[in-house]
C-alpha cells in the first residue's frame, strides 16, 4: 500500500531549491538518489533555480512530495524511483527537473522528489491543480504495478477495483465519491453551489432561492411593490424562506434548516443588498413570529433532492411572465443584445489571433531551418575548401617551410571562421527582429481596423472602443493616489541591467583588427605584431605568447585550435585560467588533466548563464513591448480627446441649426 502527499512551501514564501534539496540529500537520510532531467547532483539546485528565472508568473516554483510505504514493505530503489517517475507523470511534471531521495532511516521507506513547477526548456510554469485525485490513482497505479497491499481506508479516493476482463484498476471509491462535504457547505456559496448541482444534478439551495425569489425581491425593491418590510418577508415567507439580519448584511435561510440552508441576500444582485433595502424601507425589522410560522407551512419550499436541470435560474434581474417564460426590460433587452454582438466579436478576435501566430508559427520555423541550412553550408564549404588548399598546397612545399605553411593556413582559416560566425550573428538578429514586429494587432488597433473597414462588427467595435476609453479613466481616477505608474516601463533600463556574457556585445571588434602577420622564410617562424609590438610568435610546434592582453590570448588560441588537433598549455596559472574560459567558451577540448576541474565549473557556470541570458531577451521583449504599447495607449488616448472635442462642436452647430441654442 502506497501512500503520497505533497509538502506544503514556506508560509513566508522563502522556499528555495538549495534548502529542499539540501534536505533530501542530506548523508544521515538519503541513501540514494536520482537525478531527473538533471546532469549533476551538485549543481543540481543551481540548475533548477537557473531555470525557474525563465518564467516570470510563477512566485514559488519549488514543489516537494513524498511516496511512502507502510512497515514491512520494502521496495528497492529502482522501485522506489520508478515510482517517483510515475508520480511526477501523475501530476503533468514528468519532464521538468527533479531530484529523488530515497530514505530509510524510518519504519516506513519513503521518497522524497523535489521538483521544479517551471519547464526547463518551454519556461512555462505547470499549474498544480487539485492534485489530491491524480495522486490517489497513481498510488493504487503503483501498488497494482509493483505488486503491494492495498489500501481499504473509506477515506481513499481511489481504491483498486476488477475489470470486465478481470484485470486490476484504479476506481472511484463507492465510500467517497466526493459530494458529501458539498451537502450543506454548497448551498452557502456560488462556486460550491454550481459544483453541487453539477456533481449531484440536484438544485442548490442558492438556485432555489434565484429561481423564487429574484424576481418578487427585484420587484419589492425597484417597482414599489413593498412598502414594510412586513411586505418583503411575506414574500419570502410563502416560499418557505425566512430573511434575516446578519453583522452589516442580510442572509436568506430555509425556515426549517436554518443551519443547513442559507445564502447572502447580496448574492440575489447588487440592487439586493441591505443598504439598498433600508434606503428604501428604513432601518431593517426581524420578522414577526406569526410570518415565520408562515414561512414553515409554506407549501412551495426548497427539496434537496430536486433536478437542477429546470431550476436553474440566472444572476441577473428578471421578471416571469403568467405562462412561465422569463422576459427582460427594454434596457436588458438592448444590454443583452450588445452582449452577445460583442461575444460573437470577440470570438473572432480569439480565432483571428489564434491563427495568425499558429501561421506565424509555421512561417517562422520554415525560415529558421532555412537560416540554419545556409549556416550549414557555408561552414562545410569553407571547410572542404580550407582542407583541399592545404592539402594541394602541401607536396608543393619544401619540408623545412612545412610548418610555416600549416601557420599561414591557420590564420587565415580563423580568420575566416571569424568572419563567418559575425554574418550569421547579423543575420539572425535581423531574423529576429523581423518576427518580433510581426504581432497580432491590439485590440484597440483590431477595432480601429473593423471600424475603417466597415465590418459587419462596425458598430459594435464602435461602442467597444467607447466602453475602453470609459473605462481607462476611471482606472485612472482610481489609481491617482496608487504608487503604479508608466515610469517604471520608461525608465527600466535592460541593456545595463541585465549584462550576462561577453557574447551579449554584439558590437565587440574581431580579435584579429590590427594584427599584422610576418612571415620569416630563414627561421621559418611567423611574428605577430599590434601597434610594432610582437604579441606571439608562431614557432612551429608550438605558439609562444609575448603578451597577455586578452585579445592577443584569444587571437592566439583560435589559431592554435585550427593548426593543433589537441592543445597543450603551459605557463603561468593566470594564462592558463584565461585559457581554459576561451576552450569553454568556444568548445574546444584541453589535453591538461590539472585544468579539467576548473574547467568543468566553468561549463556549469555557462549553463546557468545560458539560462539567465533566456530570461533576459524574454524580459527585454516584454519590455519593448509594453513601452510601445503604452506609447500607442496614450497617442490614442489623445486622438480620443481631440475626436471628442470635435464631436461636440459638431453637434452643437447642428443644434443651433435646428434652432436650440445650447449655451441659451
Amino acid at each position: 500500500m502506497a501512500n503520497a502527499k505533497m509538502i506544503a512551501s514556506r508560509a513566508d514564501g522563502k522556499s528555495s531549491f538549495d534548502d529542499a534539496v539540501n534536505y533530501i540529500t542530506e548523508d544521515a537520510k538519503g541513501d540514494s538518489h536520482y537525478l531527473h532531467n538533471i546532469d549533476d547532483k551538485d549543481f543540481s539546485a543551481s540548475e533548477m533555480t537557473a531555470s525557474a528565472t525563465l518564467s516570470t508568473l510563477c512566485n514559488d516554483p519549488v514543489e516537494h512530495m513524498a511516496i511512502s510505504w507502510p512497515e514491512g514493505e520494502e521496495p528497492t530503489d529502482d522501485q522506489c524511483f520508478e515510482a517517483g517517475r510515475m508520480m511526477l507523470k501523475a501530476v503533468r511534471c514528468e519532464d521538468h527537473q527533479a531530484v529523488m531521495a530515497v530514505h530509510r532511516n524510518t519504519d516506513n521507506v519513503h521518497i522524497h522528489v523535489v521538483f521544479n513547477r517551471v519547464h526547463h526548456i518551454e519556461g512555462k510554469a505547470q499549474d498544480m491543480g487539485f492534485y489530491k485525485r491524480e495522486m490517489s490513482k497513481c498510488c493504487r497505479e503503483i501498488e497494482i504495478r509493483q505488486g503491494w497491499s492495498h489500501t481499504d481506508a473509506e477515506n481513499a479516493l481511489y481504491i483498486v477495483g476488477i475489470d470486465e476482463n478481470g484485470n486490476k484498476i484504479p476506481i472511484k471509491n463507492p465510500d467517497r465519491d466526493g459530494n458529501e462535504p458539498l451537502t450543506k457547505k454548497a448551498v452557502r456559496d456560488g462556486a460550491g453551489a454550481n459544483k453541487f448541482e453539477t456533481q449531484t444534478g440536484n438544485q442548490s439551495f442558492k438556485g432555489y432561492v434565484l429561481e423564487e425569489l429574484q424576481e418578487p425581491f427585484y420587484k419589492a425593491l425597484e417597482h414599489d411593490a413593498a412598502k414594510t418590510w412586513d411586505d418583503v418577508h411575506r414574500v419570502a415567507a410563502k416560499r418557505g424562506v425566512t430573511l434575516q439580519a446578519r453583522g452589516g448584511g442580510m442572509v436568506l435561510v430555509d425556515s426549517n434548516s436554518p443551519d443547513d440552508f442559507h445564502m447572502k441576500a447580496s448574492e440575489l444582485g447588487k440592487w439586493s443588498s441591505r443598504g439598498k433595502f433600508e434606503k428604501k424601507l428604513g432601518p431593517f425589522q426581524a420578522p414577526s413570529d406569526k410570518v415565520i410560522s408562515q414561512a414553515q407551512q409554506a407549501s412551495l419550499r426548497y427539496d434537496p433532492n430536486r433536478s437542477a436541470d429546470k431550476f436553474r435560474a440566472d444572476d441577473s434581474a428578471l421578471s416571469k411572465n403568467n405562462d412561465g417564460t422569463k422576459s427582460l426590460t427594454k434596457r436588458e433587452l438592448r444590454a443583452a443584445e450588445r452582449a452577445q454582438k460583442r461575444e460573437v466579436m470577440n470570438s473572432q478576435f480569439s480565432t483571428e489571433k489564434k491563427d495568425h501566430y499558429k501561421h506565424l508559427k509555421i512561417e517562422k520555423k520554415a525560415e529558421w531551418d532555412t537560416q540554419r541550412s545556409i549556416e550549414k553550408m557555408r561552414w562545410n564549404a569553407l571547410l572542404e575548401r580550407r582542407r583541399d588548399t592545404l592539402k594541394e598546397a602541401l607536396p608543393k612545399t619544401p619540408r623545412g617551410e612545412k610548418q610555416l605553411l600549416r601557420g599561414k593556413h591557420a590564420l587565415e582559416t580563423a580568420m575566416l571562421k571569424d568572419h563567418l560566425y559575425r554574418v550569421r550573428d547579423q543575420e539572425r538578429e535581423e531574423l529576429k527582429n523581423y518576427y518580433a514586429d510581426s504581432r497580432f494587432p491590439s485590440k484597440r488597433d483590431w477595432l480601429k481596423q473593423q471600424i475603417e473597414l466597415g465590418t459587419d462588427h462596425a458598430e459594435t467595435a464602435k461602442s467597444a472602443l467607447n466602453g475602453m476609453k470609459h473605462q481607462k479613466s476611471r482606472d485612472r481616477l482610481k489609481d491617482l493616489n496608487s504608487t503604479a505608474s508608466l515610469k517604471p516601463i520608461d525608465t527600466l533600463d535592460v541593456d545595463t541591467k541585465y549584462k550576462f556574457g561577453e557574447h551579449r556585445q554584439a558590437e565587440k571588434e574581431s580579435v584579429f583588427k590590427d594584427l599584422e602577420a610576418n612571415y620569416d622564410n630563414k627561421s621559418k617562424v611567423i611574428s605577430y605584431k599590434r601597434a610594432d609590438e610582437n604579441v606571439f610568435v608562431d614557432q612551429g610546434m608550438k605558439i609562444k605568447m609575448e603578451s597577455l592582453d586578452d585579445r592577443d590570448v584569444e587571437a592566439a588560441f583560435l589559431i592554435s585550435k585550427e593548426k593543433f588537433r589537441k592543445l597543450q598549455i603551459t605557463g603561468s596559472v593566470e594564462y592558463r585560467k584565461k585559457i581554459a574560459q576561451l576552450a569553454v567558451k568556444h568548445n574546444v577540448d584541453i589535453g591538461n588533466p590539472e585544468m579539467q576541474p576548473y574547467m568543468e565549473k566553468l561549463k556549469k557556470k555557462k549553463a546557468v548563464l545560458m539560462q539567465r541570458n533566456k530570461r533576459y531577451d524574454k524580459i527585454r521583449s516584454e519590455t519593448e513591448q509594453m513601452k510601445s504599447e503604452t506609447d500607442r495607449s496614450l497617442r490614442d488616448d489623445s486622438k480620443d480627446n481631440s475626436s471628442d472635442e470635435e464631436l461636440k462642436k459638431i453637434e452643437h452647430q447642428q443644434n443651433r441649426d435646428r434652432g436650440y441654442d445650447l449655451e441659451r
